[in-house]
């Protein structure tokens, strides 16, 4: 297996060069994470800059609207002490209560029917983890292979891998009969790890990219200098034992 590494030059040595912890690595794995081997054993390396990782947990208290949906103007009147005045109108009105509905209003005033209880927050899982970055990409010596060969593999990676010229179904079952191909007719995207700073991420998808084309040229044409904005994500929620998986030694 032969590593095809697609990077600018940041300098070899330890003394002089970029320190390697700054720099993220790229590569293809399957949907579990392995690592694909074969022909095109492509990685990209490139410093990232502005890098943020996202975790976000949907917490919420389900139960907390069971009294005020249905007291709801009831508990704004008798918080804010109208429903004394409200209920003074009505005793009036019917002599028989005796005061019942004053007396409700009076002592319901300042009071709320949230508790501990219905107010509990109950997790309903999680997005998977997020991560937002921009990789820096620039050329010493050749620009296509420094430059422009990183960034359209990273493209390639970010978009699907094959979309049928099909579109109907029908046209499809005729030609090649009841297949799979003829119902998913297309290949997705590819799932990618990225190392940085002694931690794995995979499988990942990268769910934007952004390729600034007003960036600086040399005189043929070819970008000098990227800084492409990705966001990746990872393919599923994650857990503790996810997270530990991340950690690892450095390729």
């Amino acid at each position: 297996m032969t590593e095809k590494i697609l990077s600018s030059t940041w300098g070899d040595s330890p003394d002089t060069g970029l320190s390697k912890h700054l720099i993220a690595t790229f590569y293809e794995v399957d949907r579990k994470g392995n690592r694909l081997t074969g022909d095109d054993d492509i990685v990209v390396k490139a410093p990232l800059i502005d890098s943020n990782i996202e975790a976000a947990f949907n917490w919420n208290s389900p139960f907390e609207q069971v009294g005020q949906n249905s007291l709801a103007n009831f508990q704004q009147l008798a918080q804010s002490g109208e429903a004394l005045d409200v209920a003074r109108v009505v005793n009036t009105l019917s002599k028989t209560m005796g005061g019942f509905f004053e007396e409700i209003a009076e002592s319901a005033t300042g009071k709320t029917s949230i508790t501990k209880l219905n107010s509990t927050q109950i997790f309903n899982g999680s997005p998977p983890l997020k991560i937002t970055a921009t990789l820096l990409l620039r050329a010493w010596s050749d620009p296509v292979t420094e430059v422009e060969e990183p960034m359209n593999q990273l493209l390639k990676w970010a978009l699907p891998k094959e979309l049928s010229p099909d579109g109907s179904l029908l046209l499809r079952l005729a030609k090649d009969g009841f297949q799979e191909s003829s119902f998913l007719p297309s290949s997705t995207p590819t799932t990618i790890a990225m190392n940085y700073k002694n931690r794995t991420y995979k499988p990942l998808v990268i769910e934007s990219i952004s390729i600034p084309s007003n960036s600086p040229i040399d005189k043929n044409g070819h970008f000098t200098e990227l800084s492409i904005p990705v966001t990746l994500a990872t393919l599923t929620s994650i857990d503790r034992i996810d997270w530990d998986n991340f950690s690892t030694k450095p390729r």
